[in-house]
């Protein structure tokens, strides 16, 4: 239970209750992050890190994975084995690519995961750190998302630091 001014929040299992003064009315809000949700969500992103495969099984098989189409080899992918094509394609002009995850928002089967983008370019030797957003669509609206899969993606970032990067034009970082 977390007490905050002037309200009351309780995380359970089915979501979050706030309780508000006056009456202490009790709200439900389905589609929630749990702390659980949240290291789901971490370890996802781990998995990735370390070049694990065993990321791509949080996605369906048929998911669409969305990538900006300035990038090299941006686009739209129909699975998540066929985005590898992209991923790969970042190894290609970064050292120790890696997307740090920093808030975590849920809207029912929608997931949103703000970050910064970290890696070493390859063209410039710069270190950088481009701000990101993962949209996430959900197969369900409500439950753990450890009993969910990620239906579709889409990464939405600062092409021109990443292309600056990559090309050695330009400023790579942004504040």
């Amino acid at each position: 239970m977390n007490r905050a001014r002037d309200f009351i929040v309780l995380r359970t299992g089915r979501g979050v209750c706030a309780l508000v003064p006056p009456g202490l009315e009790c709200v439900s809000v389905p589609g929630s992050l749990t702390q659980e949700d949240i290291d789901y969500i971490r370890e996802g992103y781990r998995l990735f890190q370390n070049g694990d495969p065993a990321f791509l099984d949080r996605f369906t098989p048929d998911a669409t994975l969305v990538f900006p189409e300035t990038l090299p080899k941006g686009g739209n992918y129909a699975s998540p084995w066929e985005a590898l094509e992209y991923f790969n394609n970042i190894g290609e002009h970064f050292d120790n690519p890696h997307p740090e995850p920093e808030e975590f928002i849920r809207d029912a089967d929608r997931l949103v995961v703000l970050g910064r983008f970290h890696g070493r370019s390859r063209a410039t030797g710069e270190q950088v750190e481009i701000r990101f957003a993962h949209v996430y669509r959900l197969t369900g609206v409500e439950g753990p998302l450890s009993e969910q899969r990620y239906a579709a993606f889409e990464l939405l970032i600062e092409t021109a630091a990443v292309l600056a990067a990559i090309g050695g034009r330009g400023r790579p970082k942004t504040p």
